[in-house]
């Protein structure tokens, strides 16, 4: 079930790939599984509700082809990805 609603959520990735645009630009595009959303007095676990699911692309090349440094810094920081493609 995609997810129906905004705020901050704790997700895991589940699957991605990598996309490369006619432009040139290359994004990673990757699918979480929400884990738990922040509610005003803490986190709310959603492991037993039914598997809500939120997907994002997150360009690292730009269409110039230089590397978007802030998506890769923060994809290395939330992820601990190697910043290989590959």
């Amino acid at each position: 079930m995609r997810l129906d609603r905004e705020g901050l959520f704790k997700a895991v990735p589940m699957a991605w790939d990598i996309y490369e645009a006619k432009s040139g630009a290359v994004a990673i595009n990757i699918d979480f599984q929400i884990l738990e959303q922040y509610d005003s007095g803490g986190w709310i676990d959603w492991r037993q509700c039914e598997v809500h699911n939120v997907s994002g692309s997150y360009y690292v090349v730009k269409k110039d082809g230089t590397i978007n440094s802030e998506t890769v810094r923060q994809l290395v920081e939330a992820m601990g990805w190697d910043g290989n493609l590959k």
